[in-house]
């Protein structure tokens, strides 16, 4: 007889309640020798755990002389232990650790995790739906259901210091975002329970909170879309770090960056460790690294790896208790969130693999060895990373022979097909770790008891795949740090103690840095579903290669000791840049940092050894800037705004240099510098950039780059003028424009936002269908409108359409050229009426207009939240969206 189930989640229950060990231990086949290194692996792990526990391990010496009978066995000549036999005393010894047989293990069941780097927040069609929120008597392998949702996700659960209450997020339906949950345990009496009532703590039904955990102080930090930003290589929404009152009361924004910031964990000083992507200035596949914050945001820092190209990704960092080390997975940039299980000792170094104290598996670093550069043969479609390694300065292309961390191809999916495949560990002590762990990344992976020793064993498996185990049990509660914010509105106070240390600041002579320059890299708000294809999917299109819109905030001086002190407005993400008397960059930061209200933060150096960096104070070492009152930053060439090219540098090109480089004057046979309108950008921005006058890094390297190595002490711009080219003679403010633009990278736009959609490259001011026909007609390949190129000269001019380039490959008053000009024309006429954000009077197209509502909206929110914090009130979540908000 057959059993049919319509309802297959149901099937899946009845199927997986309760899997024995046998079972388990079979998976590995039946291999008829095991090998000398197995068997001490198990003996040395057997014998800690008596020294460890004594008679608290039940059976050790019992399986310590199994082991060592085995191990006899095993070094004889005829050796027939099977891998059967070695796995279930494995298994046997190893599940009676007290870490693991005293206390329920709590973890979720679902599909194969689709979750990664940019499909993170919301539910989706990647993941199948359905999930369970579960506990694993590992000792007997009976499992509890605490709560189901048959059409939904349950991800990341949290247990209190207490052992007392669970805080996870759950979505119930694809139509339903994440929102955080907690349910009330008793672990001692919780097999048999049933399913337990969830209280809803989160509610706003426009964004999606993830990752919740408990801090010492009893509050619920998580991660929200509620700042709402998109990736900026890509489209996806991202998330930044929130917390809120236990009752889920004042939730406020306590981190700010660019990209996605996410799997919090705690550690024993009671910061919060969590993964953050950070590109500023560089590329965005290897920008994953660990950072820290205090609970409030405040005192933010890299903790390893953001100028790492070898892994590429860092994902689910605990720290490993009594150690000054972490527990995490090394993955890659596209994918899912896992890979290869590591250890790194942070002391030892916060950049590249000498950290990586140990590996699982074991092999994993000769993926980095050797590296394949770009190979135009086999690697077609990736002219993207290519060009833009050619347009770097010289001085930066010199050092990617001599620097592995310089190279931009081969790098971001290293460990994509790792075997075993890792996720979610958690360090039970400094010798034993739980995670999940499948044969192949597609399979659906298992609970594993892994330790130091060697030993990997399968604790439980189900037919769909489980994620985040941890003990169901209390522990030892980390430290509370109080406040260091006020949570104003202010500014907040940055010191610099010497702007002379740090990396790659030796050959730069003292007394020669006389400015620090404040950028606001902007965050990502808006997108179009057009995109331009320079590194990475801009959509719509932003800058030649950088992602980031940029905002100048104004400067600060430098004191001859290197030290300087100065206010800058609270909730922006900012960096840095060190000047030369000539207002010319020397140093940049490339990664970004945020301050609060009131919040003092300081810094040793440029680039500098970053656990040495503290707050405000330097080892008793008092600075001249430190003796007087902060300065106020001075402002560039008026009050603080976005940098738009087409405002700040192009009217120096219309009054010095189009006379000459123009459409048909001498000039244009090296560049046209006029500002027509192209498809993407304006034709004097896309001239310096793909001939490489520039001087900008674009999306630069991973690693910090050399003093002087890019901006305009590199510029053959910038040298051509500072010559005295043709005896042109610019006045100080307008070389300033130019060196300025350079030095911040040289964006075009100012804003991510679009003025319409659905026009690849996003601004470009025809139809997809006048798009299509202009190519047939001219000949002109797509990308060379929508995609970075070598010499990728503009085509077409939508402020003289009779200009166009691309009109000179047809026979002048033919029926194509005709058709060809009018449809240029149609997009001259189309930006009367709908400017683009290059132009005055841009307005914000429908989708992009509700986007900045629900940003407007959540702003509003937080000045409420903080207010009420500010005079010891409350104010709850809401449950009723905004208008025009959802599905953004």
């Amino acid at each position: 007889m057959k059993l049919r189930f319509k309802n297959m989640y149901l099937c899946s229950v009845l199927c997986v309640l309760f899997i024995p060990a046998e079972t388990l231990i079979a998976e590995s086949g039946l291999k008829p020798i095991v090998t000398s290194k197995q068997i001490t692996s198990l003996i040395n792990a057997v014998e800690d755990l008596i020294s460890t526990y004594g008679s608290g391990y039940a059976g050790g010496h019992k399986y310590l002389a199994q082991s060592k009978a085995m191990a006899a066995e095993v070094n004889a000549s005829n050796n027939k232990v099977t891998a059967r036999a070695f796995k279930k005393l494995q298994h046997r010894a190893l599940t009676a650790n007290p870490l693991l047989a005293a206390q329920p293990i709590i973890y979720t069941v679902h599909a194969l995790d689709r979750y990664g780097t940019h499909i993170y927040m919301r539910p989706n069609t990647y993941v199948k739906q359905g999930g369970e929120l579960k506990v694993l008597d590992a000792a007997t392998g009976q499992t509890q259901t605490l709560l189901s949702a048959p059409q939904g996700i349950i991800r990341r659960p949290c247990v209190s210091f207490d052992g007392k209450r669970v805080v996870f997020a759950m979505s119930k339906s694809l139509k339903d975002n994440f929102h955080i949950y907690e349910v009330a345990v008793d672990s001692k009496s919780i097999f048999g329970s049933g399913e337990l009532p969830a209280k809803q703590l989160t509610f706003a039904p426009d964004v999606s909170d993830v990752d919740p955990i408990y801090l010492p102080d009893g509050s619920i930090a998580f991660v929200s879309t509620r700042d709402i930003k998109y990736v900026p290589c890509d489209t996806q929404i991202v998330s930044q770090l929130f917390r809120m009152d236990s009752d889920g009361a004042n939730i406020h924004q306590i981190t700010r960056s660019t990209s996605h910031e996410n799997e919090l964990s705690v550690m024993p000083d009671g910061r919060i460790l969590y993964s953050r992507w950070d590109y500023v200035d560089r590329n965005f596949g290897d920008g994953h690294g660990f950072w820290v914050t205090n609970p409030d945001g405040t005192n933010q820092a890299i903790v390893w790896g953001n100028n790492t190209a070898h892994p590429s990704a860092g994902w689910s960092a605990r720290f490993i208790p009594g150690t000054g080390k972490l527990l995490c997975v090394l993955g890659t940039h596209h994918g899912t969130m896992g890979g290869a299980l590591a250890i790194l000792d942070i002391r030892k170094a916060i950049e590249g693999r000498e950290s990586v104290q140990r590996t699982w598996p074991e092999d994993i670093s000769k993926r980095f060895e050797n590296l394949p550069t770009y190979d135009p043969k086999k690697d077609r479609g990736r002219t993207d990373v290519r060009q833009a390694t050619l347009q770097w300065p010289e001085e930066a292309r010199k050092l990617l022979a001599g620097d592995a961390n310089m190279r931009l191809y081969g790098w971001t999916d290293a460990l994509n097909n790792v075997r075993p495949w890792y996720n979610s560990p958690y360090p039970l002590s400094d010798k034993y770790f739980l995670c999940v762990r499948a044969d192949v990344k597609k399979d659906p992976p298992g609970i594993y008891l892994v330790d130091t020793f060697g030993n990997e064993v399968l604790i439980h498996k189900e037919q769909s795949g489980l994620y985040s185990p941890m003990p169901l049990a209390a522990r030892a509660k980390h430290v509370a740090i109080p406040p260091r914010r006020d949570y104003g509105e202010g500014d907040g106070t940055f010191y610099i103690q010497n702007v002379y240390e740090g990396t790659h600041m030796e050959d730069v002579t003292p007394g020669s840095i006389k400015y620090v320059r404040v950028v606001e890299a902007i965050s990502k708000r808006g997108r179009s579903s057009g995109n331009w294809l320079g590194l990475g999917n801009q959509a719509p299109a932003l800058n030649w290669t950088d992602f980031n819109a940029k905002r100048i905030l104004g400067t600060a001086p430098v004191e001859k000791d290197g030290s300087a002190s100065f206010y800058v407005p609270s909730d922006r993400y900012l960096y840095f840049q060190l000047l030369d008397k000539d207002g010319m960059m020397v140093q940049s930061m490339r990664s970004g940092t945020s301050i609060h209200s009131g919040e003092t933060l300081g810094c040793v150096g440029c680039h500098e050894s970053r656990p040495s960096a503290g707050s405000a104070s330097f080892a008793g070492k008092f600075t001249i800037a430190a003796k007087r009152t902060p300065d106020k930053l001075k402002p560039w060439y008026g009050a603080e705004r976005a940098f738009s090219y087409a405002a700040e540098v192009q009217p120096v090109l219309d009054k010095h240099c189009v006379k000459c480089h123009d459409f048909g004057k001498k000039g244009a046979k090296k560049l046209v510098l006029a500002g027509d309108k192209t498809p993407s950008f304006n034709v004097s921005y896309m001239e310096l950039w793909s001939k490489g006058y520039t001087g900008a890094i674009g999306a630069g390297p991973a690693a910090h780059m050399p003093a002087k190595s890019w901006g305009s002490h590199t510029s053959r711009l910038i040298k051509t003028i500072r010559k005295g080219h043709n005896n042109v003679k610019l006045d100080k403010e307008s070389l300033d424009r130019l060196i300025t633009w350079v030095d911040i990278n040289a964006p075009y736009y100012p804003t991510s936002y679009a003025a319409f959609t659905g026009h690849r490259p996003g601004r470009i001011p025809i139809n997809p269908q006048q798009t299509q026909r202009l190519l047939k007609l001219t000949g002109l390949r797509d990308r060379e409108i929508g995609q970075m190129k070598d010499f990728n000269s503009p085509m077409i001019t939508f402020d003289r359409p009779e200009l166009s380039p691309c009109l000179e490959r047809l026979k002048k008053g033919s029926d194509k050229y005709n058709e060809a000009l009018a449809i240029i024309k149609s997009g001259k006429e189309f930006l009367k009426t709908t400017p683009r954000a290059d132009m005055p009077g841009f307005t914000l197209y429908k989708t992009d207009a509700k986007r900045q509502a629900h940003y407007e909206k959540y702003r509003k929110i937080e000045r409420q939240v903080r207010k009420a914090i500010r005079k010891g009130t409350k104010v709850f979540d809401s449950d009723e969206p905004s208008p025009n908000t959802m599905g953004l």
